[in-house]
């Protein structure tokens, strides 16, 4: 017996590369918008293809559809950006991209994104310490690996 799958709209995403220096990326709606000055900090496909798939994550999980004031908690934040992270590992492997790339593309962007203020202060955003986000990572990525083999 055949079963046919439809896909979701929410997979459905256009993504934007913007001319701005500035090191981020984010998600509205179904728009992905990628800063230059990520995608130079990141010229590895398989590190920007990360960063692509953390955002279609966010898209998939409804995070984009989300009001500002939701997104400014910042315990609700955080675990937004863990299912972001562990979703977008599994979707960059199924795309054919290396996960465990994931970790240097954090940690790459940890190093150039902070001013020496927020590394003294340890300030990290919505996100994980870096170190910690990196360990994350590599751990998501090792389990989404064997996940796969295990198919």
């Amino acid at each position: 017996m055949a079963t046919n799958l439809t896909g979701q709209d929410a997979c459905k995403a256009s993504v934007t590369l913007i001319a701005d220096r500035h090191i981020n990326a984010s998600s509205s709606g179904n728009n992905i918008f990628v800063n230059s000055g990520l995608e130079n900090l990141l010229p590895n496909d398989d590190e920007l293809a990360f960063i692509i798939a953390h955002e279609i994550a966010h898209i998939i999980l409804g995070h984009s559809k989300l009001s500002r004031d939701a997104l400014k908690v910042h315990d609700r934040r955080l675990a937004m950006e863990v299912a972001a992270d562990t979703l977008g590992l599994r979707l960059m492997l199924r795309a054919g991209y290396a996960p465990e790339s994931a970790a240097s593309a954090n940690a790459k962007i940890a190093h150039a994104a902070r001013g020496s203020i927020s590394k003294l202060l340890n300030l990290h955003g919505p996100y994980m310490a870096p170190k910690d986000r990196s360990t994350f990572l590599a751990q998501q990525a090792a389990q989404a690996g064997s996940e796969n083999t295990l198919q």
